[in-house]
C-alpha cells in the first residue's frame, strides 16, 4: 500500500480515537451516540480491509526477441518483415554514430572450436567489463528506437481513444505541441535528448510531425541502471535488455545445416547478435478501481504491440 494511502488511513484512525475520547467516553449513557460510533468504527474497519484486499497490483511481462545486425559499422534491427521499424531504417546510420556497437561485434578472436560447431565463426564478448559496456550501449540503442517509434507512430497517448473509422479506413488525431497538451504531460524532443544522454544523434534536430511526446498526466521518463522507466500514478513501464554473449556471422533466418559442410553459402560478413527486450508492466493498485484505468491499459497494449511489430525478428515464411 502506498505511503499516501497509509497516511490517510492512519489520520482517519487517529481522528476516530480522538472522537471516541472527547465525545463517546463522556456520553456512555447516550446509547444512540455509542451505537453510531460503533457503527462508524466497523465501517472504517471494513473500508480499510477492502482497500487492502481489493486493490491489487497487476504486473505483466513481455519479452520481445530481437536480432541486431552490424554491417560496415552500421547497426540495425534485423527483420525480414515489411512492418520492421521504419525509424531505424531511416536513422540507423546516425544512431550508429551515437552508439558504437562495432567494438562489441568485433571483440575477441574466432572461437577455437571444431568445424562441426555452428559457432565456429562467432565472436564472443570475453570479460565482465565488456559485457557491462555492451548491455549499456545496446540498451541505449534500443531505447532510442523505443522513443523514436513513439514519436513517429504514437506521439500522443490518447491517439487510440481519438481513432475514427470511415469507409473501412482508420484516421487518427493527436496533439503535436505543449500548447495544446492540456493536463497531459508533454515531453519535448530536447528533453528526450537529455534523458537518453544523446550527443551525436538528436531527436531535436530531426524533423517529425510532433515537437515531443504527449503522455498521461504526471508521467516521468528516466533511465536508471540501464533501465528505461515511463512512470505515472496509474502504470509504470520498465524496459531492459538481456543479450547473448556470442555474435554470429550466420543469418538467423538461414540456419546452417552443419552436416552438409556448406559453410560458404551461409557465412556472412554481417554480424548478428540476439537480444531480448524485456518490458515489465505494472498497473498500480492505488488506481486499480479507477474508471480511467481502462484507457491506460488500452494505451499500454497499443504501444507494446507496436514495439513487438517494429522490433521482433521475423523471417519470410
Amino acid at each position: 500500500m502506498s505511503t499516501s494511502f497509509i497516511f490517510v488511513l492512519t489520520f482517519t484512525l487517529l481522528a476516530l480515537v480522538l472522537l471516541g475520547f472527547t465525545i463517546v467516553v463522556n456520553n456512555l449513557n447516550a446509547k444512540d451516540i455509542v451505537f453510531s460510533f460503533t457503527a462508524l468504527c466497523a465501517a472504517f474497519l471494513m473500508f480499510a480491509l477492502n482497500t487492502a484486499l481489493s486493490l491489487n497490483d497487476e504486473i505483466k511481462e513481455e519479452i520481445i526477441p530481437i536480432e541486431l545486425s552490424l554491417h560496415n559499422m552500421v547497426a540495425d534491427i534485423h527483420s525480414l518483415s515489411y512492418q520492421k521499424s521504419s525509424f531505424f531504417v531511416v536513422h540507423r546510420k546516425e544512431i550508429s554514430k551515437e552508439v558504437n556497437l562495432n567494438k562489441y561485434f568485433k571483440i575477441g578472436a574466432l572461437n577455437n572450436k571444431n568445424m562441426e560447431d555452428e559457432n565456429f565463426f562467432s565472436f564472443s564478448i570475453e570479460s565482465r567489463e565488456q559485457l557491462d559496456g555492451a548491455i549499456k550501449d545496446i540498451s541505449k540503442f534500443l531505447y532510442i528506437g523505443i522513443i523514436g517509434e513513439m514519436l513517429s507512430k504514437n506521439p500522443d497517448w490518447e491517439i487510440v481513444r481519438n481513432m475514427k473509422t470511415f469507409r473501412r479506413s482508420e484516421s487518427y488525431s493527436f496533439n503535436t505541441s505543449v500548447e495544446y497538451a492540456g493536463q497531459n504531460t508533454f515531453v519535448t524532443k530536447n528533453e528526450l535528448d537529455k534523458i537518453l544522454g544523446l550527443t551525436s544523434f538528436k531527436f531535436n534536430e530531426n524533423r517529425s510531425i510532433t515537437e515531443g511526446l504527449t503522455l498521461p498526466p504526471d508521467t516521468k521518463i528516466k533511465v536508471k541502471e540501464n533501465i528505461l522507466f515511463i512512470d505515472n500514478p496509474f502504470v509504470e513501464l520498465q524496459f531492459s535488455t538481456d543479450i547473448n554473449h556470442n555474435v554470429s556471422h550466420f543469418p538467423p533466418e538461414n540456419t546452417m545445416n552443419v552436416m552438409d559442410g556448406n559453410f560458404s553459402s551461409n557465412f556472412s560478413n554481417t554480424s548478428y547478435m540476439s537480444v531480448n527486450l524485456m518490458i515489465r508492466i505494472h498497473f498500480k493498485k492505488e488506481r486499480f478501481g479507477s474508471r480511467e484505468m481502462v484507457n491506460y491499459k488500452k494505451w499500454v497494449e497499443h504501444i507494446t504491440k507496436g514495439f513487438k511489430t517494429a522490433f521482433e525478428f521475423k523471417s519470410l515464411k
